[in-house]
């Protein structure tokens, strides 16, 4: 990330996500987090309120009520 200064971050939750996240916080860029399911995943969860925009699959998705500000509805990216 420091080489190539990227301007946003995009997580798509699970492990890997969470080394990858820890560090766009770190270093202040900003941070766009996908949730694929119906019911919000434990690593989405956990950055969601770091994020500056959450993107979901499902209008309905479980976990992100307080967060409604944030979300919007993009569907599945193919």
């Amino acid at each position: 990330m420091l080489n190539h200064k990227p301007q946003y971050v995009i997580g798509f939750g699970g492990y890997p996500t969470v080394a990858v996240m820890l560090a766009a916080f770190i270093l202040r860029k900003k941070i766009i987090i996908h949730e694929q399911n119906a019911i919000a995943g434990r690593v989405n969860k956990f950055f969601a309120k770091f994020a500056n925009k959450i993107a979901l699959t499902f209008e309905t998705t479980k976990g992100f009520e307080k967060y409604s500000a944030k979300t919007i509805h993009t569907g599945l990216p193919l």
